[in-house]
């Protein structure tokens, strides 16, 4: 059942990534569509991608044991000084987040700008320096005009407060208006956390926003120990980007970037994809595996996918084929192990009509879009298929994995 699983959580992926229209990778490129073949047999292939897959879990696995995690979690673990809810403490959770490996997490609160600014406390309103006292367990404050900083015992053992975290502020001038409050907007939050002399973190945090108070673009790395933990967003009404990566010594662990060209500026809610986006490309990467898609949504909005009609099901895939690319690379060498083409595949549809007494089972045969890799030979494997064989030692690691956290 864990290997079925797998199987079908990997196809989702490649499958997914084909038809999205907003997507995440790692700086993706034209040259991406461009690359030359691997000239590795489909099993070394499998090799090298299993090989990957593990040093991934490995590398990751480390991330809980950087020591900045365990004196951030010994600071969250004090009786915290009142300070409202700000960068400060999106990077708290952060941090926490990793400990706990909830990766997601860690992405979503190194974000840096809160979502909504009328919950939050600027941060150069909380200015002072915070001296843990063990005497009291509570925070003796002294003024500070630019910094908030707290000192604190690195862990329970630690005879005095040898651990400094600082953070400093630039406003962007620009506020958030909610009635007759008004929150003073960062431009640039930085942070660092020392023990004694040993830099354990460092955090930026940049920002820009329209007169009205909505971001244009965000930008936010943490540095913990060997990991950098990346994240950035922009959309200037035409162009809407975002990019996230976790790094370790330069090391690509897993990124992600999205750029979607169209009309995304304003947007109500209530329009279709194709009134929103003309192109969309993405990418995704772990370690040297990289996947990578383009798709002119303009041009496939304007092909019916009709799937009670076997020839219009295979004009579709046409369509998708000729308005679309996903390939699989590598990023060692730089090679294409494989592409992904579309085809109509028939299926069957279940549906439950009620008879006037019971509840009856219809089936209806339709005709839908599915995938194939396509290898140098120019060869086709359903991807399911792909991934059934030669990953036995890549699945033991996930388990081993979810198993332990």
């Amino acid at each position: 059942m864990k290997k079925q699983l797998f199987v079908l959580t990997a196809a989702a992926i490649v499958a997914l990534s084909a038809c999205k229209k907003s997507n995440n990778g790692s700086n993706e490129t034209p040259d991406d569509f461009s690359l030359p073949y691997s000239n590795l047999p489909v099993e070394e292939q499998k090799k090298g991608l299993e090989k990957s897959g593990i040093n991934f879990i490995d590398q990751i696995t480390e991330l809980p044991s950087v020591e900045a995690v365990d004196v951030i979690e010994h600071l969250a673990s004090l009786n915290s000084p009142t300070i409202g809810e700000n960068s400060l403490t999106k990077l708290v959770s952060a941090v926490l987040a990793a400990k706990q490996k909830q990766y997601d997490k860690v992405m979503e609160e190194t974000g840096g700008v809160p979502v909504d600014p009328a919950e939050t406390t600027a941060l150069s309103e909380l200015f002072g320096v915070y001296n843990w006292n063990a005497q009291t367990a509570d925070w003796d404050k002294v003024a500070a005009t630019d910094r908030l900083e707290l000192n604190f015992p690195a862990s329970p053992n630690a005879t005095g407060n040898n651990a400094k975290f600082v953070m400093t502020y630039k406003s962007s001038g620009i506020y958030f208006v909610d009635g007759s409050d008004k929150t003073e907007l960062p431009s640039e939050v930085n942070g660092k956390l020392t023990v004694g002399t040993k830099e354990l973190l460092t955090y930026k945090s940049t920002a820009a926003y329209k007169a009205d108070a909505t971001p244009t673009a965000t930008s936010s790395t943490l540095t913990l120990g060997a990991y950098v933990v990346s994240v950035s967003a922009s959309n200037n009404g035409a162009v809407a980007a975002s990019d996230f990566s976790i790094k370790k010594n330069d090391k690509v662990l897993i990124a992600s970037s999205s750029k979607v060209d169209g009309n995304t500026g304003s947007i109500s809610g209530n329009e279709s994809a194709d009134e929103i986006v003309n192109n969309a490309n993405t990418s995704f990467q772990v370690m040297n595996l990289k996947i990578a898609g383009k798709v002119d949504v303009k041009a496939l909005s304007k092909v019916e996918n009709n799937t009670q009609n076997e020839a219009a099901a295979k004009k579709y895939a046409e369509a998708v084929n000729a308005n679309s690319a996903l390939v699989a690379i590598n990023t060692d060498d730089n090679t294409v192990f494989a592409k992904v083409k579309c085809y109509a595949k028939q299926g069957v549809e279940i549906s439950y009509e009620w008879d006037g007494t019971n509840w009856y089972a219809k089936e209806t045969k339709v005709w839908k879009p599915a995938f194939k890799l396509q290898f140098k030979d120019g060869s086709l494997m359903e991807v399911g298929t792909y991934f059934e064989t030669g990953f036995d030692n890549f699945i033991d690691k996930v388990n081993e994995f979810v198993e332990k956290f």
